[in-house]
């Protein structure tokens, strides 16, 4: 819970008991618990191209941490860096989008 209010996130709005909280909170807490606990195996690497958004905002994850994601593919990486704070995805949802489909949104 402190980690979402840390994000900015409304917390009576998260806490209300709404069909929301209800139906997200198991897959968010497991969310979570999958990016705590996973290590990848050193040198692993995938065939196809990566594609990274980071924020200049972002506490938890730094520019630099963004671009060692190149080390982790045999094809190309993209790294995008947008203004904005952990939600930028729904801030910027048109330009996140526009990325995302190869700038053909239809």
């Amino acid at each position: 819970m402190s980690r979402i209010v840390q994000w900015g996130v409304d917390l009576p709005e998260v806490c209300a008991p709404t069909d929301f909280r209800r139906g997200s909170w198991r897959p968010l807490s497991n969310d979570y618990r999958a990016v705590e606990t996973y290590r990848c195996a050193p040198g692993a690497k995938v065939g196809c191209p990566i594609t990274v958004l980071v924020v200049d905002a972002e506490p938890k994850v730094t520019l630099d941490e963004a671009e060692a994601w190149r080390e982790h593919t045999e094809a190309v990486a993209d790294v995008r860096v947008f203004s904005g704070g952990h939600f930028f995805m729904t801030e910027r949802q048109d330009e996140v989008l526009a990325v995302l489909t190869g700038g053909s949104l239809r």
